[in-house]
């Protein structure tokens, strides 16, 4: 199971409201600087690792940053572009995955239930195609997403 460490896109942001472009996240775990793998993807596959550090774009933003939710929590250390400190935090707890959080806000439906479809992706509502793993970008088939949002 993974967990977003934010939602939406995570830019941090200085005392004055500046940008950190080519700020710099760590990921650690927690209370060592022994490094800690975040994925930008939720399966956590191999090949999805990000980079440690992860490394803000010329707006600030990082890219989706996903936690094993199997560990107990992270330790995540946030440095601007000339490798000064602004921030840590340890732990940061992985108590809520998304997909357990989703369950709650969008359960699984009786008709979920009786047509023997299970979601992949409880975050989002009963009978959209992201609930059912449509690939929004277009790229992969999302033949069984559609037919399962349509039971």
């Amino acid at each position: 199971m993974a967990i977003l460490f934010h939602e939406p896109r995570f830019r941090p942001l200085s005392a004055t409201g500046g940008i950190y472009a080519g700020g710099k996240l760590y990921s650690y775990q927690t209370g060592t600087t022994t490094l800690q793998n975040t994925y930008n993807n939720s399966d956590l596959a191999v090949g999805h690792e990000n980079a440690n550090p992860i490394i803000a774009d010329s707006a600030g933003l990082f890219g989706p940053i996903y936690m094993d939710d199997s560990l107990p929590a992270y330790k995540f250390v946030f440095k601007d572009s000339n490798d000064v400190t602004q921030w840590t935090i340890d732990p940061y707890d992985v108590e809520f995955s998304q997909s357990a959080l989703g369950s709650i806000l969008y359960p699984i439906t009786a008709a979920e239930i009786a047509a023997s479809v299970t979601p992949t992706n409880y975050f989002y509502p009963a009978y959209t195609l992201l609930r059912y793993g449509a690939d929004p970008t277009g790229v992969s088939d999302s033949t069984t997403a559609f037919n399962n949002a349509f039971l």
